[in-house]
């Protein structure tokens, strides 16, 4: 079932709830519990359009912010097919992890469902920066593109090229990472 952070309506009370959790691995693993919905409390904060939640449990997450924000409920749904707003939505598509990779990063290379990618780059779309979440490089250089090509998820490739204007094209074919590769020489060793 649910917990009370499940419930939480407002920052305060998130705050309240794991301010009393009696350290710092029972404070994770509230905010990472599942309920028998599979939905964790970014679920229900998103799905319930509590914003300020959502922003106070993202600060709080000290491990990969991606890995939360991918996760599936029962149904299939990740935290972000939730989201009631458009703030909710950028809030989730602009975390970084450790690495400097966002949630296109992270799906790129972890996730075998297209459909997701496909909802990813809608909601990017949405918010009027599809190029900026695509062309962002990781600390190793990576794009999105280059992650998809490099772990064999060609759909995901083929998806996030058809959703962009010809110029995007071309930087993200173009995009060296710091190894000096672009698209067409990872494409290539994959062979």
């Amino acid at each position: 079932g649910n917990i009370p952070l499940h419930y939480s309506k407002d920052m305060q009370t998130a705050a309240y709830l794991l301010r009393s959790a009696s350290s710092d691995h029972m404070r994770q693993t509230l905010i990472t519990k599942r309920n028998n919905n599979g939905e964790t409390p970014l679920h229900t904060a998103c799905e319930n359009g509590h914003e300020d939640v959502l922003e106070y449990l993202l600060l709080k997450i000290q491990l990969d912010k991606n890995q939360f924000i991918l996760a599936v409920n029962n149904a299939g749904n990740p935290p972000l097919h939730l989201a009631k707003s458009t703030t909710a939505a950028k809030m989730l598509l602009d975390i970084q992890n450790k690495n400097k990779q966002n949630v296109l990063h992270t799906a790129s290379f972890t996730q075998d469902e297209v459909e997701l990618l496909v909802y990813l780059m809608t909601q990017i779309s949405q918010n009027n920066s599809n190029s900026d979440h695509l062309l962002t490089p990781d600390k190793d250089g990576n794009t999105p593109l280059l992650l998809s090509i490099s772990h064999d998820k060609d759909n995901f490739a083929k998806t996030m090229l058809e959703s962009c204007n010809t110029d995007t094209i071309r930087k993200l074919l173009m995009h060296r990472n710091h190894a000096h590769q672009n698209a067409f020489h990872i494409a290539s060793q994959q062979l």
